[in-house]
């Protein structure tokens, strides 16, 4: 029996806590260098990637089916994966091309392979029924600024947050957390802190929160031009399963300030979650922005508060993980979870769906700031 058979088996007991047939984030293309081997575990299965001769990514089971030798430590040969330990032989199909001791190959010698495409700046993989897996389904990444000649993107790592990914979604499409958690302690205590709307766009769900904030030193190196206060606009869009931008488009304040005025340049941060397990996720983090776009000394200062940002929302998550268990249930909710509960309840729709046999459908790709 294949891994991905052995995998399915043992999820039929427990009810399912990601939807599978969705494309999800495997690796920056950056990873995959041509003639090595790359792995990664993702849904609790070991992968090894690699690239065809053409540089089409390859996704398949990582584990040997003889005596179970991670790939990964194997040697590619061309398109022909050979495992260290007996030098049994597998194509870029999964198929098993030589044994080195005998000249029939039994049918279950063979790897899982899985569909992947290169988009934008990652390798995405479809982890569930491969006949459903359409390109078109891919989110479209140059709307979130990848890629895009109007702004300038950046590769900010890939991270491994020990918790599950349904906490990562809760937390982004949580707005409310950014002014206690990521703002000096304290601070929260002098804001008249905003009420948090949630709206639909298109397939898009969205929670917006927008307030006058006073120009911290970053805020002023980001934009030497703003006054002694900004207005920003802070919005997360859930896109997909594996998907959620986090945008802050920045304001002078209006004359009376109580609103938006001129528009000083909107960061775009999105995240690909990806689940590493049922209570680890791997993040990669994107960041892009409409302004300062040749200015390369502005870089290094953005990701350096983006990976505080980062830490902190890592740190929060794996405490709250801790005392966690298999069902993610709270106590109670106030009003501000909104946005996080009607996404996870859109997110257990689409998993029943699955589970049902509904084809998947496309993503919105719209987006108002690229």
């Amino acid at each position: 029996m294949s891994e991905r058979n052995d995998s399915q088996s043992s999820r039929q007991k427990d009810p399912p806590m990601y939807p599978r047939n969705h494309w999800y984030v495997a690796a920056w293309s950056r990873e995959l260098v041509q003639d090595k081997v790359f792995a990664r575990r993702i849904f609790d299965q070991e992968l090894v990637l690699y690239r065809r001769r053409s540089g089409e990514p390859v996704v398949q089971s990582g584990l040997c089916p003889h005596r179970r030798m991670p790939l990964a430590l194997g040697t590619l040969f061309g398109e022909e994966l050979e495992c260290r330990y007996h030098g049994i032989t597998f194509d870029a199909n999964g198929r098993c091309v030589r044994i080195p001791t005998q000249d029939t190959i039994p049918p279950t010698c063979r790897l899982d392979t899985y569909p992947a495409v290169e988009r934008g700046p990652w390798i995405w993989v479809w982890p569930g029924d491969p006949a459903q897996a359409d390109p078109a389904l891919i989110p479209d990444t140059r709307s979130l600024g990848l890629g895009h000649p109007q702004w300038r993107a950046m590769d900010n790592g890939t991270y491994l947050i020990e918790a599950r990914q349904q906490l990562y979604v809760d937390n982004l499409m949580d707005l409310s957390h950014v002014y206690a958690l990521h703002f000096p302690p304290g601070l929260s205590r002098n804001l008249q802190l905003p009420r948090i709307r949630y709206e639909e766009r298109g397939e898009r769900k969205v929670v917006t929160t927008a307030t006058l904030l006073p120009a911290d030193e970053f805020t002023r190196l980001l934009f030497p031009q703003a006054g002694p206060a900004v207005f920003s606009v802070f919005d997360a869009e859930y896109i997909a399963p594996g998907l959620i931008n986090a945008v802050i488009a920045v304001h002078q304040p209006n004359p009376a300030m109580d609103g938006p005025g001129a528009a000083l340049g909107t960061l775009v941060f999105p995240h690909a979650l990806t689940p590493k397990s049922a209570t680890a996720t791997h993040l990669f983090m994107a960041e892009a922005r409409n302004f300062r776009i040749d200015d390369a000394d502005l870089d290094a200062p953005m990701r350096e508060s983006n990976l505080r940002i980062l830490t902190e929302d890592k740190a929060a998550l794996e405490a709250i993980e801790a005392h966690l268990g298999s069902e993610l249930r709270y106590r109670m909710s106030v009003a501000a979870d909104s946005g996080a509960l009607r996404v996870r309840r859109h997110i257990d729709a689409l998993i029943a769906a699955e589970q049902a046999g509904a084809r998947p459908s496309n993503p919105d790709t719209s987006h108002t700031g690229a």
